[in-house]
């Protein structure tokens, strides 16, 4: 632990493996569901300025990655990235709805989660 054993290396390239049992549409939305009302309630928590990361992460994919997914798909004729722009949008729309509900779930006066506070699925709230 500590701050020299991780890096944040912008330029540095990634190679990010995602094993096929971890590849289901049903995971997705289990996950997209978790990220939202964990992040509602960061949002409800901390303020706005603690999802600015996510904010701009979800202008690029609605601006960059989804349409050129859909032309790619399209072009191409790749069903891989046709379902890859679905998939997006998918799990955006499941995550905006559960981060709305997280939002309003527990009412504006909660106090901040101690340290070892957890979602209710048992998964730690993390921010990327």
């Amino acid at each position: 632990h500590g701050p020299n054993r991780i890096r944040f290396v912008p330029e540095a390239p990634v190679h990010h493996l995602v094993p096929a049992t971890r590849v289901s549409w049903r995971l997705l939305m289990r996950r997209s569901l978790s990220e939202g009302l964990a992040k509602g309630r960061l949002e409800r928590l901390y303020a706005a300025s603690a999802l600015g990361a996510e904010r701009s992460y979800v202008r690029l994919l609605i601006a960059d990655a989804v349409p050129r997914l859909l032309l790619d798909g399209v072009r191409r004729r790749d069903r891989d990235s046709a379902l890859g722009a679905v998939a997006i949008i998918a799990s955006l729309t499941v995550t905006g709805a559960a981060f709305l509900a997280g939002i309003a779930r527990e009412g504006q006066n909660a106090e901040p989660p101690s340290e070892n506070s957890s979602t209710e699925a048992g998964e730690p709230i993390a921010t990327r």
